[in-house]
C-alpha cells in the first residue's frame, strides 16, 4: 500500500472530495507515479503484486474542459502497450476510481 509521500499527497488533493473512494485505491496500489507530460493531472498507478494474477499498471489522464467538470480517462498499461480496448474516458472523480477498485478486483487471485 502507498503510505506517504509526495505522489501521494498530489493524488489524493485531485481526489479530495472522493476521500472515502480514494483511500479504497490507495490501498490496493503499490505505488502511484504523478505524470504531467500531457498539460493536465495525470498518474501511473501500479496494484500490488499480491492482489493480482497479471503485471499490469493503471494510467488516468485528466480531460480539462471549459464548459463542465473535469472528466477523467482510465487505461490499462500491460506490457508497456496502452491497451486501448480497454481506454474509458469522460469519467468523473467517483467514477474513475470506483473503476480502478472493480479491475483490480476483477484481476485478483
Amino acid at each position: 500500500m502507498v503510505r506517504s509521500g509526495r505522489n501521494l499527497k498530489e493524488f489524493m488533493e485531485c481526489f479530495a472530495g472522493e476521500k472515502w473512494l480514494a483511500s479504497q485505491v490507495v490501498s490496493r496500489l503499490r505505488d502511484v507515479y504523478p505524470d504531467n507530460s500531457y498539460g493536465g493531472k495525470s498518474f501511473y498507478m501500479l496494484p500490488l503484486p499480491l492482489l493480482t494474477k497479471s503485471n499490469f499498471q493503471l494510467h488516468i489522464r485528466e480531460e480539462k474542459k471549459k464548459d463542465s467538470d473535469r472528466t477523467w480517462t482510465l487505461t490499462i498499461i500491460c506490457g508497456g502497450k496502452s491497451d486501448l480496448a480497454s481506454q474509458e474516458r469522460g469519467l468523473g472523480d467517483a467514477d474513475v476510481l470506483r473503476k480502478i477498485v472493480e479491475i483490480i478486483n476483477r484481476e485478483g487471485k
